[in-house]
């Protein structure tokens, strides 16, 4: 197998994966950490030079279990989707790329012309109407498997990715305001039941009821002030 100097994602977005000619280069350091690049995403990158797209994403998968944070391996498998016209999954792989090393969004980073593309292919979409909503949403799915994990400080940076995208959505506000009514932020998570109240009314009960249940655990420790607030906050929701 050959490896080259850097990686650069040398491809063009066309109608159908099968008639694709993409190539992509790579040497056997990854660009994330410096050390040796796993070999299931070396045998990606063949895949993906010898237009078997579909198996690059699979053995991209395969690196990414190894270890979820390589970030040159979202980047591929982000690029194999964009090829095949797959371009919400190709989005959200690049999506953990560019989080998990932001230089990948610089055009001076070795995956500058990956970018590019990749911003093409965004452009092809009507990012107000047919985008936008569909990414928000995939930041909240992302954002709630994230509390499920425990790892809070992060979920709630999906949902403020969420909200920067579209911010009308009820659904990104109630699930950030349930988070950080985990963390214990109580003013924080209020402002967003209210929000999400004000967009979509129908969850204001939910979010009442979460506001008192909370209030309730508050309350065997002690915590006088914060019961109150929470308790005034549900009625307020109650009475919308």
């Amino acid at each position: 197998m050959t490896r080259f100097k850097s990686l650069t994602l040398l491809f063009v977005l066309p109608m159908a994966c099968a008639n694709s000619g993409a190539t992509v280069e790579s040497d056997a350091t990854s660009t994330r950490t410096g050390f040796p690049t796993d070999s299931h995403l070396a045998d990606a990158y063949d895949s993906f030079n010898q237009n078997r797209y579909a198996q690059a994403i699979y053995t991209c998968d395969s690196a990414i279990i190894r270890n979820e944070n390589d970030a040159e391996a979202y980047m591929l498998r982000g690029a194999a989707y964009c090829v095949c016209d797959e371009i919400y999954n190709g989005i959200e792989s690049v999506a953990a790329a560019f989080r998990l090393n932001p230089a990948y969004q610089n055009h001076d980073a070795p995956v500058d012309r990956a970018h590019e593309h990749y911003l093409d292919a965004v452009v092809k979409l009507d990012t107000t109407s047919i985008l936008k909503p569909r990414y928000a949403d995939a930041f909240v799915t992302r954002a709630l498997e994230r509390q499920r994990a425990g790892d809070l400080d992060n979920a709630i940076q999906c949902c403020d990715e969420a909200i920067a995208l579209v911010g009308d959505k009820a659904r990104s506000y109630s699930a950030r305001g349930n988070i950080l009514l985990e963390q214990g932020a109580v003013d924080r998570a209020i402002a967003d039941f209210r929000q999400a109240a004000a967009l979509q009314p129908s969850c204001a009960s939910t979010h009442a009821a979460t506001l008192q249940r909370y209030a309730g655990a508050q309350r065997s420790q002690g915590d006088g002030a914060i019961v109150e607030k929470c308790n005034a906050a549900a009625a307020g929701l109650l009475r919308r």
